[in-house]
Formats: structure tokens, C-alpha cells, sequence
């Protein structure tokens, strides 16, 4: 007579992340529909002193100093930002001269394995098809929550001490752990 052996029960630990505590801010261009200031340009000049021929520039309404040799010019009406490059590039004493780009804030996580979920942010990373996806950064660039939301996960298990996890799993203020009663009445 053989003895049946006992089934042996997988057991799979689940690797759980928490994006919203793992955000770095990054930048990004607008989504405006002018990606740069209309009448500003910033350029980078060679030395302080020829801040002077830029400042005294038919094309200058205003010269702000950003730091080092990098200043901000706002422009006379009617020259466009396309004009002021072109002549600015030409002067001497300046490095460089660009459009002043509009920028915002985007929220991005980063976790280093967002990259391979696809579901929130899918660019074709692993062959996938981009955009077919939830367009997390866009909702989490809107909002990302207060944490007062309580969100259930029906699972055979959660690692509640995982460091995502540990600071943001909720309990049960009115039922008594272990006692075996339903101290809050809830069922």
C-alpha cells in the first residue's frame, strides 16, 4: 500500500513598487502651443563686457543677468525670436544664443524598473506597441493623490514590511489583531 505524498505548494513572492514614493521631477518641453517665449531669447556670452553690445542692441528691450555669463534678453516689439538668434549668433562676444524654451515640471518615477512596465508608460520597449498603455506620467504630471485613498488588494499575500510598502499599508484601527472578534461590528 503506497502512502500518497503530500502536494508541495508553490509559493511566488511578489516583487510590489510604489511609484508614487519613488518620483524624481523632471523636466520637459511644453505641451504649449509655442514651445518658447516670443520675445526672449537667452544667449551666453564670452566675457561680462560684452554684455554691453548686447544690451545696447537695437534688437534688446531688457538684459537680465541668469547667472555666469548667461543672460536673459527680451526683445524689442516686432523682432522675432528666429531674427534675434541669427544676429546675435553673428555678434561678437556671444557663444550662443536659443529661443528661452517653456518647460514644466513632469512627474516620472524614478524606479529603476519602471522602464519595463509597459503597462503604465509603453514606448515599444521589449517589442511591445507603443502607447497601448494607461498614460500614467500624464495623470501623475495632473495629480498624484493625497494618500487618503484606500485601495484594497484582494492577493494570497502582500510583503507589507517591503520598504515601498511598510510606510503606506493601512490598518484596521478598530478590530483587535488576533483576537478572533469583529471588534469594529463591520461583519
Amino acid at each position: 500500500m503506497s502512502v500518497p505524498s503530500r502536494a508541495r505548494t508553490a509559493r511566488i513572492r511578489l516583487n510590489l513598487d510604489c511609484l508614487e514614493d519613488r518620483t524624481t521631477p523632471t523636466v520637459g518641453i511644453s505641451d504649449n502651443l509655442s514651445p518658447f517665449v516670443p520675445d526672449r531669447v537667452l544667449v551666453e556670452l564670452s566675457s561680462p563686457a560684452a554684455a554691453t553690445s548686447v544690451a545696447a542692441s537695437a534688437l534688446t528691450n531688457g538684459l537680465k543677468s541668469l547667472g555666469g555669463n548667461a543672460y536673459l534678453v527680451t526683445l524689442n516689439p516686432g523682432v522675432t525670436v528666429g531674427q534675434a538668434i541669427t544676429i546675435f549668433s553673428g555678434a561678437k562676444g556671444v557663444l550662443f544664443a536659443e529661443p528661452d524654451y517653456v518647460l514644466r515640471q513632469q512627474i516620472i518615477p524614478n524606479d529603476p524598473n519602471f522602464g519595463t512596465q509597459w503597462s503604465l508608460n509603453n514606448t515599444g520597449q521589449s517589442g511591445g506597441t507603443p502607447r497601448a498603455d494607461i498614460s500614467a506620467p500624464p495623470a501623475w504630471d495632473s495629480a498624484r493623490g493625497t494618500g487618503g485613498t484606500i485601495v484594497a488588494v484582494i492577493d494570497t499575500g502582500v510583503e507589507y514590511t517591503h520598504p515601498d510598502l511598510a510606510a503606506n499599508i493601512w490598518t484596521n484601527t478598530r478590530e483587535i489583531p488576533g483576537d478572533g472578534i469583529d471588534n469594529d461590528g463591520n461583519g
